[in-house]
């Protein structure tokens, strides 16, 4: 079973060496490994998830043996993690000579140390060894850590219970080592960058840059293709070197690895269409298609089918587009609930109208529960008709958005007040500022009346009749 932590444990097939001599002598303790796991084993509750390990630890006798009759209590300690089954008597195994060995403390699944009394029955030769067994660990959730991962070690100490005085168990030792497991991040999740794509603000269904033409019901191409636009990308790969909880290879092909959960969030119209080419053939086939549910598309796909794939925004072509921020957030959905997930969110898919050019600007605009009162007015000078829209910031610089205004027809002038524009753009803190912009020309004219007195704006409001606006 897929778990989302992958640990690097010296736990399997490892060993930790202790040198033994006289009771005078230190033992030192170093250790083979450590194995990688996977940090994605390890979200929430992973505490209980049990690292099947075949680690070992092992005491070497140094040059002296160990007289009969010599009694010691040795103690192994883990930190950072647990014993995941009980030790048995089984998993302490002495290579030479003969001894009477019993477990006096802990042992149990769920402890962090045991404790053996070896009592040497038949001299053990010199070079001997005494070899400890980890099955399984348990509580290692400290190995979640992507910045500074815990690692699960082991510390050994022996005290002596009786001596002949002759070659005697030691009771000093030196750890250099003593690493069981460790952990790395085996799955790497890259979110990409959407694209910017630009609507015809003559021709509202129209994308008409930045866009790519998707086979959308994965026809073949009986329908035309569509504009799509990339709201973001999505890589999955492994990197190959930690392993599960069970010590096999990470996989994504294993039963119950989990899937890829993504959203895609902005303006919708009915027959829009949002999916993932998996397959890269530029179209929507089944199982890539997003369900839309108001500003929301969703879609979810077994990890196992992903690696590098594009996300796309289809327009329907006949629906009038706004522009709109598509905001493309992917998350790893593991099946065992105790794995950890990684998130991924990009915003740069965006939307935004062609065709327009900078015309005017109003400045100083009061709120509209202001005693002075503001009349902006905004003339079309073409004898076509233009689309209006505008730009507007509050006095401190927060932006108010981009809105279109109003579609005037040749030779039109329109009178916008404070409330039509708290209509549009809400509300605004201090004298707010609107930059204008149009398909066409226009000019803009501000005047505000305070204490009874009309004030003309425009030395500072600016009028724009040719689109280079230029009086401030």
């Amino acid at each position: 079973m897929f778990k989302k932590t992958i640990i690097a444990a010296g736990i399997i097939a490892s060993s930790v060496a202790l040198t033994m001599s006289t009771s005078a002598a230190t033992i030192a303790q170093t250790a083979v490994g450590p194995d990688l796991f996977a940090q994605e084993l390890f979200g929430a509750g992973s505490d209980a998830v049990v690292l099947t390990s075949g680690a070992t630890v092992v005491l070497t006798t140094a040059a002296t043996n160990l007289d009969a009759g010599e009694i010691a209590d040795i103690t192994y300690t883990l930190s950072n993690g647990a014993f995941g089954a009980t030790v048995a008597l089984g998993d302490i195994v002495l290579s030479a000579g003969a001894a009477t060995i019993t477990k006096t403390a802990g042992g149990a699944a769920g402890d962090t140390s045991v404790t053996f009394r070896v009592e040497v029955t038949t001299a053990v030769a010199a070079a001997s060894t005494l070899t400890l067994t980890v099955t399984s660990l348990t509580s290692a959730s400290g190995l979640a850590d992507t910045t500074t991962p815990t690692t699960v070690t082991v510390a050994t100490t022996i005290a002596q219970v009786a001596t002949s005085g002759g070659g005697a168990f030691p009771t000093s030792i030196t750890q250099t080592s003593g690493t069981l497991a460790t952990s790395a991040s085996e799955l790497t999740l890259t979110t990409g960058a959407g694209v910017a794509a630009t609507i015809d603000v003559d021709n509202r269904s129209d994308l008409n840059a930045g866009v790519t033409a998707i086979d959308h019901d994965a026809d073949g191409g009986t329908t035309p293709a569509r504009d799509g636009v990339t709201v973001g990308t999505s890589t999955i790969a492994l990197v190959g070197a930690a392993q599960e909880a069970d010590g096999s290879a990470f996989s994504f092909a294993d039963a119950g690895a989990g899937n890829l959960d993504m959203t895609v969030t902005g303006n919708f119209n009915s027959g829009d269409v949002v999916c993932i080419d998996i397959d890269a053939g530029a179209d929507c086939d089944a199982g890539e298609i997003f369900t839309i549910s108001g500003s929301t598309a969703s879609l979810s796909v077994p990890l196992a089918a992903l690696g590098a794939d594009t996300v796309y925004y289809v327009a329907n072509g006949t629906s009038t587009l706004a522009p709109t921020t598509f905001t493309y957030t992917q998350t790893t959905n593991f099946d065992d609930a105790t794995g950890l997930n990684d998130t991924g969110t990009t915003s740069a898919g965006v939307t935004s109208f062609s065709g327009l050019t900078a015309d005017g600007w109003s400045l100083a605009v009061p709120k509209s529960t202001s005693a002075d009162i503001a009349n902006i007015r905004v003339t079309n000078e073409t004898s076509s008709e233009v689309s209006v829209f505008a730009q507007g910031w509050s006095q401190d610089g927060t932006s108010l958005g981009f809105q279109e205004i109003s579609t005037l027809a040749a030779n039109e002038t329109q009178v916008l007040n404070a409330a039509t524009l708290e209509g549009l753009f809400g509300t605004w803190s201090g004298r707010a500022r609107f930059d204008f912009s149009t398909s066409g020309n226009v000019s803009v004219q501000t005047f505000i009346r305070s204490g009874g007195i009309l004030n003309n704006m425009n030395g500072s409001a600016g009028i724009s009749n040719n689109g280079n606006s230029d009086v401030r």
